[in-house]
């Protein structure tokens, strides 16, 4: 809020980072249908119709999504791998493992893999109309690896029946491969 923005540096806290949330219209005409009440319906698909044609980036041939009912122990050592130049929450396997038990949504893991070997992983959580990429990761973190990691992610959470799809990063190089693709800021 306004007021906690103001009162965190007066007792020393800093900005270090700020979460930007994006979303991408995947079925602009049934979301306009279902929203045909309100007044702005005419505008709400012309811009989403702008956002749902942007081509989504180009994913490498050897780059996969490989679904997981579960995460590995092995993805601990993938994800020892530090970011430069992020701040970024501690990540287990057994973290994953427990959001993926989460009971509010439809819950997905996948690993990215690449010739065999894992390289990131992805969380999808799904609610009705709405997909979420809940969670991404990348071992090689420049901008065009977050696109084609996005890429993959998008690609992948839109072959469920959702109308949009979202997410939400506070990493410098994720930010960038976002706006890049032409994503619309939601916040």
């Amino acid at each position: 809020s306004k007021e906690t923005r103001q009162i965190l540096p007066r007792i020393g806290a800093a900005l270090r980072q700020t979460a930007t949330t994006y979303q991408r219209p995947v079925r602009p005409f049934r979301a306009a249908l279902q929203g045909r009440k309100a007044w702005k319906w005419p505008a709400r698909l012309l811009r989403d119709l702008r956002y749902a044609c942007s081509p989504l980036p180009a994913v490498p041939p050897h780059w996969k999504a490989e679904h997981v009912s579960r995460f590995d122990t092995s993805l601990d050592t993938c994800l020892a791998t530090p970011l430069p130049d992020a701040i970024r929450s501690e990540r287990g396997s057994a973290l994953l493992n427990y959001w993926l038990e989460c009971p509010a949504a439809r819950m997905a893991g996948y690993l990215i893999r690449s010739q065999g070997e894992t390289i990131g992983y992805f969380l999808t959580s799904s609610v009705p109309n709405t997909a979420r990429i809940a969670d991404i990761w990348v071992r090689i973190s420049s901008v065009d690896q977050w696109m084609a990691a996005y890429g993959l992610a998008f690609r992948t959470a839109t072959q469920s029946d959702v109308l949009t799809v979202e997410t939400m990063t506070s990493h410098p190089s994720a930010r960038e491969a976002l706006d890049r693709m032409g994503l619309r800021r939601s916040d």
